[in-house]
């Protein structure tokens, strides 16, 4: 009878989990507008269900679809999974990722993926990012997001080699200003005579939900033993 308890309370917390997540939430997570070897920003899934990216667009702080530039090289994101998309050129819109990694310390299994073209950069006086689903031709909507109902991040005067971050608890709700915070221990590295302080790729800690009932099902395995 214990043990049926236990099985019914576990499956109750792990609905519980589904029911208050979406299929997928995406958030920016993390932005560094000054002292990089190119400017980029970190996506998130908090959802418990992929992200298909096709299509998708990324705009400044003009919030414009008509301005903004198509995301290249990651065409999805997993549930519980961080990616960076970095700045570059027309025609160009990645840097060299072997690089980009190395510097970061990120595993190979890490995406980094792009964007590139006129209208679109990452101001280390004050910008802002956002996404759209789709071009303005095929009427592009901005993402859903924790601020205003929107995804878009906005961020002031950047610290040389330093990258702005936001937090979100388990269902993607803001846990920070919406203007982020100064990142302030992350992976450290020397670009230049520039330190580097940033933590993009890493993947966001499981919810507490679901860590209880990870604990429940442990329970249940040592009740058996």
């Amino acid at each position: 009878m214990k043990t049926r308890s236990l099985i019914l309370t576990a499956a109750c917390i792990l609905g519980a989990a589904s029911i208050t997540q979406a299929a997928v939430i995406l958030r920016i997570t993390e932005v560094m507008s000054n002292g990089d070897t190119a400017d980029w920003f970190e996506l998130t899934n908090f959802g418990d269900t992929t992200a298909n990216l096709a299509n998708y667009r990324i705009d400044d702080s003009s919030f414009a679809v008509a301005s903004s530039l198509a995301l290249n090289g990651i065409t999805s994101i997993s549930a519980g999974e961080s990616v960076i998309f970095t700045e570059g050129t027309a025609g160009t819109p990645l840097v060299n990722v072997a690089a980009f990694k190395a510097n970061w310390g990120l595993g190979a299994g890490v995406q980094v993926g792009g964007y590139g073209g006129s209208g679109v950069g990452l101001n280390a006086a004050g910008d802002g990012v956002t996404l759209f689903t789709d071009s303005a031709a095929n009427g592009g909507t901005e993402l859903p997001g924790a601020f205003g109902g929107l995804i878009r991040v906005s961020f002031g005067t950047a610290t040389s080699g330093t990258s702005f971050n936001w937090t979100y608890d388990a269902t993607g709700a803001s846990t920070s200003s919406p203007t982020g915070q100064l990142t302030t221990s992350g992976t450290s590295w020397i670009n230049g005579t520039t330190n580097m302080l940033g933590t993009p790729g890493i993947v966001p800690e499981p919810s507490v939900a679901l860590l209880g009932a990870l604990g429940v099902l442990g329970l249940l395995r040592r009740r058996r033993a």
